[in-house]
């Protein structure tokens, strides 16, 4: 079996798609070792990887050229993207972790803007062989928004990797960073709460002494003024750090490193960077609601926080969290569903 792996972005910068396709890989070819694993990527992203099948960003090439044409060409595509598929012919499994970008937009969308998100949905819903949601809920969404065939819904939880946690001075020096430190991820919408948090947190900076610092991964778009203001208003400005997006290798580095992963926002919209949190079994702080509740971590309610500094204040190291899932049972799903 040929498995073509399709990790295009349409922007090309650190993100979990990238690295739990990677990590899909690896359990992957335990299970079958004598397969074929190629990427597609642009031309104008990179990973260490071999067997890379690269393409122009903007081009008419994706609209005749026929991957399934080729010598030794896909039986399967795994597809972690959102963007156009380039060739129908092979089967498609398509990836969808959560439709945030729609419901909470990263900038301001005309009705034009946001009719064509809503079609490019459709379409690659419509052209997908199967559809994998990480919970019912999100399939739920998939179906009531853009009218998914319930048919081609699996859900199937996210694999779970151990990572090793390493330490690189180097790199927390590039950073200057030095743990313990409480990592989050943001985004340039407002899903994640942004101001519930940074007060929640200032209370438990300057009302319980807490010394342990803040860091904000993700790109924060057109947040990024107004968090800044608030971090300032808060009194904040020596505690809660904003690093933008990490390259892979050094996120891995900080996270494993961090005092606990906090998201407590009303609609998760992290995708699989929480099973990166879960292989280093640091902390997890997550909003009570229906797609974390599987994860074994701190349940608060996003939208009452009073209780979050008292936590924060209490977290200690090594506290095992994660939901327990059968990575065998998931690729013998994963098996089933390619056959097909």
């Amino acid at each position: 079996m040929h498995l073509l792996i399709d990790i295009r972005s349409s922007s090309w910068s650190y993100n979990s798609s990238l690295s739990y396709a990677q990590s899909w890989v690896k359990f992957w070819k335990r299970f079958h070792p004598d397969d074929i694993i190629s990427w597609l990527l642009y031309e104008d992203e990179h990973i260490d990887e071999e067997n890379i099948v690269f393409i122009p960003r903007n081009s008419f090439w994706r609209s005749k050229k026929k991957l399934s044409f080729h010598q030794n060409g896909p039986d399967r595509i795994l597809s972690f993207s959102l963007c156009e598929m380039i060739d129908h012919s092979p089967k498609t499994i398509l990836h969808i972790s959560d439709i945030s970008d729609f419901l909470y937009p990263r900038v301001n969308l005309n009705w034009f803007e946001k009719k064509k998100k809503e079609y490019n949905y459709k379409k690659i819903l419509r052209k997908a062989h199967k559809i994998i949601v990480p919970h019912f809920d999100i399939g739920r969404e998939l179906s009531e928004v853009f009218g998914a065939s319930e048919e081609k819904m699996n859900v199937i939880p996210y694999l779970t990797e151990e990572i090793k946690k390493e330490t690189d001075i180097a790199i927390f020096n590039q950073y200057n960073l030095h743990p313990p430190y409480f990592f989050t991820e943001w985004t340039a919408g407002e899903e994640w709460n942004p101001l519930g948090l940074l007060k929640a947190y200032s209370s438990y900076v300057h009302d319980f002494e807490g010394e342990t610092k803040l860091i904000i991964h993700g790109n924060l778009g057109e947040n990024l003024g107004y968090i800044s203001s608030s971090i300032r208003a808060l009194d904040l400005i020596d505690m809660v750090k904003i690093i933008g997006i990490l390259p892979q290798k050094h996120k891995k580095i900080i996270l494993g490193n961090a005092l606990g992963w906090i998201f407590i926002g009303p609609y998760y919209s992290a995708g699989p960077q929480i099973v990166e949190g879960e292989g280093f079994h640091i902390p997890l702080i997550l909003p009570d609601i229906g797609v974390l509740s599987e994860y074994r971590g701190i349940h608060i309610h996003p939208n009452h926080l009073e209780t979050l500094p008292e936590i924060l204040k209490n977290l200690k190291k090594g506290r095992k969290t994660g939901n327990e899932k059968d990575n065998e049972w998931i690729m013998n799903v994963y098996t089933k569903i390619i056959a097909e």
